[in-house]
């Protein structure tokens, strides 16, 4: 009896173990593959300094080339780009005014000086004649010879300065100077 229960054993160990044989020859597809992916990581950011105003990729997702990563609020730019403008016009406005020399209301002054002062010479050299001739004639002091030839050297030099501001106001505004306000419009 003990050889047939052992028999019996033994048959059943054997189907058993042929029935797991045959499962694991079953071909069956792959879950995965082994191995290991390398990836090419790019960190990216806004050239401009901004707000982000439009995210459409959530963060790790696969990008295409030409896809919309981000949007920047441009109104920071906006004001930027206006800003930079009024400094380019107001650095060329400063060149033109260089260049221009003074106003005409300014050189009709200085033009009415220069009248006042050769009016005012004219006057100093009668009186200068006047006071010679009166001196060669011993009717009056070397003190007012003196004060005529004073005034009348003064008068001289009125004119002279006048017509001096005269000139200076009708030239444009030094080489040096009209350089430096184009550099100050290439700059801006």
């Amino acid at each position: 009896m003990k050889s047939i229960v052992m028999t019996r054993r033994a048959t059943w160990v054997w189907t058993v173990m042929c029935l797991l044989a045959l499962t694991g020859c079953q071909s069956q597809a792959p879950d995965g593959y082994q191995g290991y992916l390398e990836a090419d990581y790019a960190y990216i950011a806004a050239p401009v300094a901004g707000r982000l105003t439009e995210l459409p990729l959530p963060r790790g997702a696969a990008v295409v080339t030409g896809a919309t990563l981000f949007a920047v609020d441009g109104e920071l730019q906006q004001q930027q780009l206006l800003q930079a403008q009024s400094q380019v016009r107001q650095a060329q406005a400063q060149r033109d005014d260089l260049g221009s020399g003074r106003r005409p209301e300014e050189i009709r002054v200085i033009a009415a000086q220069v009248r006042e002062a050769r009016s005012a010479l004219d006057l100093a050299e009668r009186e200068l004649k006047r006071i010679s001739e009166l001196r060669a004639r011993g009717l009056t002091s070397a003190d007012a010879l003196d004060q005529a030839n004073a005034a009348q050297a003064q008068a001289q030099a009125r004119v002279a300065s006048v017509l001096a501001q005269q000139r200076s106001a009708e030239l444009a505004g030094r080489p040096d100077a009209i350089a430096a306000a184009d550099a100050a419009v290439e700059a801006a």
